[in-house]
């Protein structure tokens, strides 16, 4: 067997090619008759079911036997009955009705009934056949029936009156007679049941075992002329199915071999033909996996099974080794080229994603030359017979594994040919792979010819896979018309292949020759011929695709992603029927058979630009429903999206808005928030979460969008009590309470949230909710039964009970919290919900930053190692400042202490704010296991519960501004967001000089200090309602300064002293009085608008040392005038405060002159601020006013010569 040719399948280019006929004025459609029909019952699923109501029926005996029918299956009822009572049918008041059934007889039985309404039947009695009102009568025919022959019957009833009854045989019309009794006609009636394979009043008149029923329906009315026959075709009209092929349609239709056309027939039974399952011309490969099996059968016994050809597969032809495909081999059949052929078979696929069945005939060698694709090329030496090895002069001319070669010089003369095993073109050689080597002996310079091989017929490819039971097959072709290869003379081997990765069976093979058949396409005639499909490829998409309805836009303006669903291709639907032309005649056309021809969505073409209505070009840019880009700059853009199919058809544009919120940030400084404002949608309604970051944090993240008058809708999830004894530590008691608007509750204490939330109190007569927050309860068992409550709430709280009483919620209600959070709702978790005795508490926690720590540890009570992960105390304190802590009651600055019943955490870990921790003296106040209350984005976690429903006034205010705060969804586009508030501190003031006035006063000098404020980032997330795009603003940012209100001034004795914010003065000097003049500390702080007070500038002043007082004379040497004296004091840590002269007065300065008329001791005396003295002298000794004496002692005489003088003064 060599290559197949290609499978013919018969296609129209045009309808002009087969007329544009009509099939308004043929015969009725099967359609008609099935309207029509009361009963059909096919039995081709091998179950006894109305196909009208759907009901299926049992019969009375159960023993019946499914066999080989008129079309697919019939049953063999073996004496049993089938009643179908007559609420069922409704045919009580008709006047006529009519049966169809096709009926095999064996030739044994003589005495039956195929079925009756009550005592009206068809009775066979003694050869004669016809109708029957229990009276012994038959008014019919004699000899009816031809045993062994599958017979339709057609028999129409007359209410009361049998004479008007008719009775077709194969569609020709009886002339009936009276042939035995008399009727009485008032039995003649469909008031009864029917029964199908007898009457019920006696088991005589069953059918055995040797008549077949098929087909059996009733149907309402009369036969009209020419029904007759289309009831008789009903079952030959051709079973069509119609699909998508590529980008048209394609028809495929099955149709019975009519007797007179059968050629060959098999059931694979004992005694029937059994191809050959072993192949091969030169190497065998097994039988393929083939074999006769009785595990499975359409009927009778037996059936061919094939197992896994990927495994076992025998159809081999070298070179290729894949094993895909088994074969088996039939006879050898001749026909004249060109004859329809048609083969029916049926398979059944067991679990297989491939099972294909083809069915062809091998033929042979052309009795032709076929050189155009081989160069010239000759032997150089003589070939004996039996050589396998060629010396040619072309070796080049030869391509390895090729079939056809030959030395054949006569074309009718076929004689060895051959395929190229090897070339050698150094030794110019060709080896061939024939077993016998050339037939005979051939001559040096004989030169090489070609032959083609010839497929004298093939079957269209059929896939069963994916089928349902067994599948009738139908196909059709012609016997190939090659002039060269005569199919009459030479024949053809028939055989089947198949390709499987399962199992397929195959059983009741027929061969023969084609019916023809006409096929409609909308009423109008588009193929008429022998073949068994048609490609339709007329029949294409013509409507143009859906535009893109559902666009979805994530990410901002430098990371913009956009997705779409898919549209429909909607395609165009096309309506085909069919009939078979017979020898007998055309049967009724099919009923119709719809397909829609749908291209395929090839790709889009898109555009972003600034103006709404641009029309893209209909050049595919873009394959898949999403893409990435970046918009330049700020602005509105538009997306404009056009659909291509694969036909080319082009839908509508899309213009789709980019709706990216722009984000507006501004301070209020005056009354210390944010103000937000953001663009809004318009295509569809958003949801806003807003996004935020206070210079010093690295993430964002989200902060409540409720403003102070917006009311939070919130659902406490409570544990039940366990027990209803009230000494069991799960026993939960109940409490009695009014709400301020005057309704009244019994809850368990579980359920405190309301109380708390929505009962007057002393501080607001509307609750610690302020009239803000109200809270519906629903018990965890309930909310486990229908976790999908949730989402009318705008938050969730679970577990302000110990332990939640020992219960968790259920897998189903995860996913609907988590569900829950993702659309940017708030949960409050509280103490010991997440908890590994709770793990499905825990699976939430992880997913949003609070994860359970699975350790083994001791409680943290601040004496402790830091990592330890259990903390507890009954005082709290504020770790961080903002709405949480402000809004709607104001619970202090960082550092207030709080007050709660004793709780503790239980190994949780957070990765989100922590606006509370426990205090144990400053111990572990920056450890991410203590907290209190903790959140990240809308989630948070409270340890209220741990007392049981108690809770004080200070627990519950943080309760409600928790609940304030997870309020994070909103529809509006502005929000003052009072979360945000400078909470940063002024510089601080520098001091710069510090004076001790005279009056004991301290006049204290600094630098202007300025208030920072404090930055804040803020980006809008928009979520569409119906898109659930989620959309990303700008990031905005304002900074918040408050204003620098003045400076706060303390002089003390303390080093330390931290000034309050309560604010002394505005300006950069301040006066104020010690407590001392000797030591004390000036502190100076400033102070902003909103009470942030900068770091402290302090001056320490203190005077400890005494004055240094100078004395200096304006005369050290002698005098006999007064002398001046200045005196000067300095002071090294204060100033000098006055100085004392030596005649007593008291000088107020630290410099002062003073005259000293006379030598003697001056003492002077300096005081500072800080009261220490110093006293210092000076001793004057060079005044001097008394004249000199003078004393001269010479001689008295004169003398003539040197005398000597003596002259001595003294001074007193």
């Amino acid at each position: 067997m060599k290559s197949l040719i290609p499978m013919f399948t018969a296609i129209a280019l045009s309808t002009g090619a087969v007329g544009d006929v009509s099939i308004a004025n043929v015969n009725k459609t099967e359609s008609y008759y099935n309207e029509r029909k009361v009963v059909d019952i096919d039995f081709d699923k091998e179950r006894i079911e109305n196909k009208i109501n759907k009901k299926t029926y049992d019969s009375s005996n159960q023993n019946e036997v499914y066999v080989p029918g008129s079309k697919n299956k019939g049953i063999q009822l073996n004496s049993g009955k089938v009643t179908i009572p007559s609420s069922d049918l409704k045919i009580d008041k008709e006047e006529t009705i009519t049966v169809s059934l096709w009926m095999k007889w064996d030739g044994n039985d003589n005495d039956f009934i195929p079925f009756a309404f009550g005592q009206y039947t068809l009775w066979f009695h003694n050869g004669n056949f016809g109708f029957n009102t229990g009276k012994y009568d038959v008014y019919g025919v004699e000899k009816g029936f031809k045993a062994g022959q599958m017979t339709h019957v057609l028999a129409e009833f007359h209410k009361n009156d049998v004479m008007k009854n008719k009775l077709f045989i194969n569609g020709k019309k009886q002339e009936l007679s009276q042939l035995e009794g008399s009727p009485d006609n008032k039995k003649a009636t469909f008031d009864e049941s029917l029964l199908i394979g007898g009457w019920k009043y006696d088991n005589y008149h069953d059918m055995d075992e040797g008549i077949i029923l098929d087909e059996f329906n009733v149907l309402k009315g009369s036969i009209q002329e020419g029904e007759e026959e289309d009831l008789y075709l009903l079952s030959k009209v051709p079973e069509l199915n119609v699909y998508q092929n590529g980008l048209y349609a394609k028809s495929e239709w099955a149709i019975d071999i009519l007797d007179s056309d059968l050629l060959y027939q098999t059931d694979f039974e004992t005694n029937d033909f059994i191809p050959n399952f072993k192949w091969g011309y030169d190497e065998f490969y097994g039988d393929g996996g083939q074999s006769i099996t009785t595990e499975d059968k359409f009927s009778g016994n037996q059936s061919i099974r094939t197992e896994d050809t990927f495994k076992n597969g025998n159809w081999i032809q070298w070179p290729n080794k894949n094993r895909e495909r088994s074969i088996h081999v039939w006879e050898r059949f001749k026909f004249k080229n060109g004859i329809p052929l048609s083969i029916t078979y049926y398979a059944k696929s067991v679990e297989a994603k491939k099972a294909l069945i083809m069915a062809n005939g091998d033929g042979g060698w052309a009795e032709s030359f076929y050189d155009y694709d081989l160069p010239p090329v000759k032997l150089t030496k003589p070939m004996k017979r039996g050589d396998k090895v060629a010396h040619v002069d072309n070796p080049d001319a030869f391509k390895i594994a090729k079939h056809g070669y030959t030395l054949d010089q006569d074309e009718l003369k076929i004689g060895t040919v051959m395929q190229v095993e090897s070339v050698d073109t150094e030794n110019k050689t060709v080896t061939f792979r024939n077993s016998d080597g050339v037939g005979s002996d051939v001559e040096e310079g004989t030169p090489f010819h070609f032959r083609q091989w010839r497929g004298a017929w093939s079957f269209p490819a059929r896939n069963v896979a994916n089928e349902e039971g067994w599948k009738k097959v139908s196909v059709n072709t012609y016997v190939t018309d090659y002039k060269d290869y005569d199919v009459s003379k030479r024949g053809g081997s028939y055989y089947m292949a198949s390709s499987t990765d399962n199992v397929i069976y195959l059983d009741n093979v027929k061969f023969g020759y084609a019916t023809e058949v006409e096929l409609y396409r909308d009423g109008k005639k588009v193929y008429k011929g022998l073949m068994s499909d048609f490609a339709d490829r007329e029949a294409i998409d013509k409507e143009k695709p859906d535009m893109v309805r559902k666009i979805t836009f994530n990410g901002n303006k430098d990371d913009l992603s956009i997705s779409f669903e898919k549209p429909k291709d909607v395609g165009t639907k096309y309506t085909y029927s069919i009939r078979g032309l017979s020898k007998n005649g055309e049967t009724p056309v099919s009923k119709n058979k719809e397909v829609e021809i749908t291209a395929g969505i090839k790709g889009y073409s898109y555009l972003i630009d600034k103006n709404p209505t641009t029309i893209p070009s209909n050049k595919i840019n873009l394959t898949t429903e999403s893409l990435k880009t970046s918009l330049k700059e700020q602005g509105q853009y538009y997306l404009h999206l056009k659909t291509i199919d694969n036909q080319g058809n082009v839908s509508e544009v899309k213009h789709m808005p980019i709706e990216i919120p722009e984000l507006i940030a501004k301070a209020n400084n005056q009354e210390n928030f944010v103000n937000l404002e953001w663009t809004k949608g318009s295509v569809e309604p958003y949801t806003y979460k807003v996004f935020k970051k206070q210079e010093g944090s690295k993430e964002f993240q989200t902060t409540s969008t409720s403003s102070y008058k917006d009311g939070i809708h919130v659902l406490e999830i409570y544990p039940e009590t366990r027990s209803q004894d009230d000494t069991n530590k799960d026993y939960i008691p109940m409490i009695d309470f009014s709400n301020w608007k005057g309704e009244s509750f019994t809850l368990p204490k579980s359920a405190s949230l309301k109380k708390w939330m929505e009962e007057p109190n002393k501080e607001n007569e509307k609750g610690y909710g302020k009239g803000l927050i109200h809270v519906d309860t629903v018990s965890i068992t309930e909310f486990n039964k229908n976790p999908s409550m949730i989402h009318k709430y705008d938050e969730l709280v679970f577990g302000l009970w110990n332990n939640n009483n020992w219960q968790d919620i259920s897998n189903d209600s995860v996913s609907e919290v988590n569900t829950f959070v993702a659309s940017g709702k708030g949960l409050l978790f509280g103490h010991d919900t997440i908890h590994h005795l709770r793990p499905n508490f825990i699976k939430i926690g992880e997913g949003n930053g609070i994860e359970y720590v699975n350790e083994n540890v001791y409680i943290y009570n601040g004496n402790n190692d830091k990592k330890q992960f259990v903390t507890g105390n009954s005082t709290v304190e504020i770790n961080k400042k903002g709405l949480l802590t402000n809004y709607p009651w104001a619970i202090g600055d960082i550092g207030t202490k709080l007050k709660i019943p004793f709780a503790h955490t239980y190994k949780q870990k957070t990765a989100g704010d922590i606006w509370l921790r426990f205090n144990y003296g400053n111990i572990g106040m920056d450890d991410p296991l203590n907290f209190y209350l903790t959140t990240r984005n809308n989630i948070a976690m409270i340890q209220t519960g741990h007392s049981n429903g108690e809770a004080t006034p200070d627990e519950q205010k943080i309760l409600s501004n928790t609940l304030f705060y997870l309020a994070q969804l909103t529809s509006k586009t502005e929000l003052d967001d009072r979360s945000s508030q400078d909470v940063t501190s002024p510089t601080m003031p520098s001091i710069t000089s510090m004076n001790l006035d005279s009056d004991g006063n301290v006049s204290i000098d600094y630098k202007d200090a300025v208030d920072k404020g404090t930055e804040y980032e803020y980006y809008v997330e928009a979520t569409g309602g119906n898109s659930n795009s989620k959309l990303k603003s700008n990031i905005s940012k304002a900074t918040i300064t408050s204003g620098l209100k003045g400076y706060s001034i303390v002089v003390d004795e303390r080093s330390d002293t931290v000034p309050d914010a309560e604010i002394e003065t505005k300006g950069t000097s301040y006066t104020v009085s010690p407590p001392n003049t000797k030591d004390f500390y000036v502190h100076v702080a400033s102070v902003d608008n909103v009470g942030n007070v900068s770091a402290v500038s302090h001056y320490h002043y203190e005077d400890k040392q005494a004055p240094v007082l100078m004395i200096e004379p304006n005369v050290k040497e002698w005098t006999n005038k007064e002398i001046v004296l200045h005196v000067t004091v300095t002071d090294k840590d204060s100033r000098v405060m006055k100085l004392q002269m030596p005649n007593g007065d008291w000088i107020h300065g630290n410099e002062s002159t003073y005259i000293v008329k006379e030598n003697g001791i001056y003492y002077f005396k300096a005081v500072d601020q800080g009261g220490n003295e110093t006293i210092a002298s000076l001793v004057v000794s060079n005044i001097d006013k008394k004249n000199p004496n003078v004393q001269i002692n010479a001689p008295e005489e004169w003398r003539n010569e040197d005398i000597k003088i003596k002259i001595e003064g003294s001074d007193e």
